[in-house]
């Protein structure tokens, strides 16, 4: 009896495949034999659509919603997967549900694209407010002191008599000054930064010292100096660099900080009736009464631009 269950059960495949055409039981076998899910699920597919009676319909059809269900859930987790899954089964059980989430994918990472460059966009802006905010902080320590020597009405008189300008700029913080019986002294070191070719920012440092030279603690003499200081204070005050030929930019840097300092004592010394004759490293000098204004352009970075005032000494 054994035997002859044995017989019959050997020969179920050969009655299947005799009960189905050639055609039909070689798409059959295609969905048993594929090495990858996908090759199995696609053969599936192309089954169920050309048999969708057939004599294996109802296994095919099982095994394909077991084995699509796995595969769908693997493949969602990334959008790469998704893509795959409609490449396998573009009109899959799950093929709208999958174009859906690759939109959604989509929509988010448009978002975040958006959001990255929101971020961008103010991390510059921070950036280049920064920017502008050193140089100006720059801009009005020097043409603060310029402007607090040439209106200064305490020459000749001791330091605590002094215009609180001109004291502020001694005393000021951060980097307080000193005094000795010859001079007080404050040198400030400012950081700034200029925009530059291409969108990026380029750091500079202005690096200078005032000073007031004393006689028996009576102010007599005011100094501002510091190295290619006048190439800094251009570079500040107009936000950009100088021209890349030394010859020009120096040209530049001293006629634009002598603009300012002729501003700054026209009214007291005017260029009319001050002027004297000049040698170079001199670039400005005016002497009329009592004030004595004097520019000197150092000759290379390591040497000083250095502006000097005396001014009329008051009983």
């Amino acid at each position: 009896m054994g035997f002859l269950l044995a017989l019959l059960c050997s020969g179920c495949g050969l009655t299947a495949r005799a009960l189905s055409s050639p055609e039909e039981y070689e798409a059959y076998r295609t969905t048993r034999v594929g090495y990858t899910t996908e090759a199995r699920l696609q053969a599936a597919k192309v089954y169920l659509g050309r048999y969708p009676e057939g004599r294996f319909a109802e296994e095919v059809r099982r095994r394909f919603e077991v084995e699509e269900g796995m595969f769908y859930r693997a493949s969602s987790r990334t959008k790469h997967g998704l893509d795959w899954y409609l490449q396998t089964l573009p009109d899959g059980p799950h093929a709208t549900e999958a174009n859906l989430m690759l939109l959604e994918l989509a929509r988010r990472e448009a978002a975040e694209q958006e959001d990255e460059l929101v971020k961008r966009g103010r991390s510059i802006e921070r950036r280049l407010a920064q920017a502008e905010r050193l140089r100006r902080e720059v801009v009005e320590a020097l043409v603060g002191w310029i402007s607090a020597l040439a209106s200064s009405q305490a020459w000749g008189k001791p330091t605590w008599e002094q215009p609180t300008e001109l004291l502020q700029g001694i005393r000021g913080l951060p980097e307080p000054g000193r005094c000795d019986d010859l001079r007080c002294t404050r040198t400030r070191t400012m950081e700034f930064l200029i925009p530059a070719a291409g969108g990026g920012l380029e750091e500079r440092a202005a690096i200078f010292d005032f000073v007031l030279e004393l006689d028996q603690g009576r102010v007599i003499r005011g100094l501002l100096q510091g190295p290619a200081l006048f190439s800094r204070f251009y570079e500040a005050s107009q936000g950009r660099l100088l021209p890349r030929d030394p010859l020009e930019a120096r040209a530049e840097a001293v006629g634009y900080a002598l603009e300012v300092v002729s501003g700054a004592f026209e009214a007291v010394a005017p260029g009319a009736t001050c002027h004297q004759g000049i040698t170079p490293p001199v670039v400005l000098s005016r002497r009329c009464g009592g004030w004595k204004v004097t520019v000197t352009a150092g000759d290379g970075a390591a040497e000083d631009d250095r502006l000097e005032v005396e001014g009329p000494r008051r009983p």
